[in-house]
């Protein structure tokens, strides 16, 4: 069977681990994948070099709303006036798109497609590739995979977003999402929330990641002294992530644990990068805080760090770093945002604690002082891990989907 993964993306992050470990882990061997993205996609190179399995990579040029909203806002066109041609002029980008992908698709000759996107409706060529189930193509109806929360509809836009979504849950053989805590925010999309094509099927991660034979010294590399306790955060440098929260934290730690040492370790384009230095600075942190561009080598930290911290303030529908803390006998303390309570129980894998950064910090306090508790959580965790978040138990229901 040949399969078109479709998505849109413009952050590395955990869409990119998604792709990576759904075709890595594919239970039938003999499935042939093809992997369709927009060509300025910044995580295509990691995905290539992850991929352990054969796989086609189309970086394709067509238009995609985020260029079109790039290219205005740089303009002279008056926030207004964008405003009121983007939110009816889109439409008619969509009907475009539509005949352009289902024709590039076509030339692919594709048995099924799997479009996975962010929010819903996250990249809008994913619903427009989406649609082309309304019609009899070779490959059916797509099978579609949103990973974050769905956003709410415009005044201005019910109607036509209220249209386009029928008519997507009409196209899709099944409307797949990663936590039952994203699922419950369709609420705010009155055509899909009821739908029996709702599905939840947990994020899993694959056993590779644990066995990597590189090791190297993250304290050698950064020069950090052997009897600081080092704190990991692995996250873009997007605000919803939390690294204020994190740095008010912090400042409470330090009190109470002054050999602690933060690492924060992920993707960010210059302007947000920069925002977070200048916390850093402001939170008087320098001392305690290195900030790090994308890592290759997540599971070489996981192995040296001592806890992992998940901050984030909003949009957190799963956690996938979670799992991955939790699979390398890690323990976790996240705030209790989106679907990560559906991930970390309190005393399996590690904590959840409300958006308060004194009760976050006494978290961080307790595990980094009591070595017996971290190992007791993070072993815990790691069964939960052997139990609900594999790549094979996850792959293997995508396939039953898939085949269904």
């Amino acid at each position: 069977m040949r399969i078109v993964i479709f998505t849109e993306n413009y952050w590395s992050g955990g869409l990119d681990v998604f792709i990576i470990t759904l075709i890595n882990n594919w239970p039938d061997v003999n499935d042939e994948f093809i992997l369709v993205c927009n060509h300025d996609h910044p995580g295509l190179e990691i995905i290539e070099k992850r991929l352990q399995r054969p796989c086609k990579i189309i970086r394709h040029k067509l238009i995609t709303d985020y260029q079109i909203l790039k290219i205005w806002n740089s303009s002279f066109i008056k926030k207004w006036i964008l405003r009121l041609v983007y939110l009816y002029g889109r439409y008619l980008v969509d009907l475009v798109q539509t005949i352009l992908f289902i024709n590039l698709i076509e030339k692919l000759k594709p048995n099924r497609i799997i479009v996975t996107t962010g929010g819903y409706p996250g990249g809008n060529t994913c619903r427009v590739v989406t649609l082309s189930g309304l019609f009899k193509r070779s490959w059916g109806k797509p099978l579609f995979i949103y990973h974050n929360d769905p956003c709410p509809v415009h005044w201005s836009q019910i109607i036509p977003e209220y249209i386009f979504d029928v008519l997507l849950e009409k196209a899709v053989s099944d409307f797949v999402t990663v936590s039952y805590y994203t699922q419950s925010k369709l609420e705010c999309r009155p055509a899909l929330r009821h739908s029996p094509k709702c599905k939840v099927i947990y994020n899993g991660i694959g056993t590779y990641t644990l066995s990597e034979k590189r090791y190297n010294s993250i304290r050698d590399e950064l020069c950090i002294h052997k009897d600081r306790q080092i704190v990991l955060m692995l996250a873009t440098y997007e605000r919803r992530k939390g690294h204020e929260f994190l740095f008010q934290a912090l400042q409470y730690v330090i009190t109470e644990c002054p050999k602690v040492y933060l690492i924060v370790a992920g993707f960010g384009y210059s302007h947000e990068r920069e925002i977070v230095n200048n916390l850093v600075s402001q939170y008087s942190l320098t001392a305690y805080v290195r900030l790090l561009g994308f890592r290759n080598d997540i599971s070489n930290l996981l192995k040296q760090a001592q806890l992992l911290v998940v901050p984030s303030q909003a949009f957190e529908s799963f956690g996938l770093v979670c799992v991955e803390a939790m699979a390398h006998r890690v323990p976790v303390v996240a705030t209790r945002v989106g679907g990560i309570p559906e991930v970390v129980k309190d005393g399996f894998g590690g904590f959840t604690v409300p958006l308060n950064p004194i009760l976050f910090a006494e978290r961080i306090i307790q595990l980094l002082s009591d070595e017996d508790l971290r190992n007791k959580v993070a072993e815990k965790g790691y069964e939960v891990f052997l139990k609900k978040f594999t790549a094979d138990r996850m792959c293997k229901e995508y396939h039953s989907l898939l085949n269904s």
